[in-house]
């Protein structure tokens, strides 16, 4: 990460849920290619917090901190537990700050800004392609504000009968 100006390889951040032993293998697998992780998992029991002192279990990250944290990584980890519900927040923050993202979610491919160059799927943490990761080519999904809250409301619109619609043709 040094080189790179980046401060982590890899930027995870979320609830353990039923996902803690594959957070765990997948920290395993990057750390074991000399992959530098910030990991932060909350909702963890003490005896399963295998890598207290390296992964941040249960520190609560405010929104703005867990963006910088974002920002100052090359990739981003998305772990689903029911892939193909995307686009999720954390694969729209991916795009809005141009970052890597690696994840299970195979309908991450259906995405309109799905580019293989930046979106790596993987189903089992041993088919992450560390190389995914080194490759220090910077995004750009050339996103225009097509996730704002605006376009929202727009696209919202666009599916409402004319005589609900709030602004009539603009």
């Amino acid at each position: 990460p040094g080189e790179t100006g980046y401060e982590a390889d890899v930027f995870f951040a979320g609830r353990a849920k039923k996902r803690l032993h594959i957070l765990h293998r997948l920290y395993e697998h990057l750390t074991s290619h000399d992959l530098s992780c910030d990991f932060h998992i909350s909702d963890v029991k003490e005896k399963e917090m295998l890598y207290a002192g390296e992964i941040a279990y249960n520190q609560w990250l405010s929104y703005p901190e867990m963006i910088r944290r974002m920002q100052r990584s090359s990739s981003v980890l998305e772990i689903l537990q029911r892939p193909g519900e995307g686009p999720t927040l954390r694969m729209i923050e991916a795009i809005v700050y141009n970052k890597k993202i690696m994840t299970n979610d195979a309908g991450a491919s259906g995405n309109p800004f799905y580019d293989k160059r930046f979106m790596h799927i993987f189903d089992v943490p041993e088919n992450l392609d560390p190389g995914f990761i080194r490759d220090t080519g910077e995004p750009d999904y050339r996103y225009q504000d097509e996730y704002s809250a605006w376009n929202l409301i727009r696209a919202i619109e666009e599916h409402l009968a004319p005589e609900n619609r709030l602004f009539n043709g603009n």
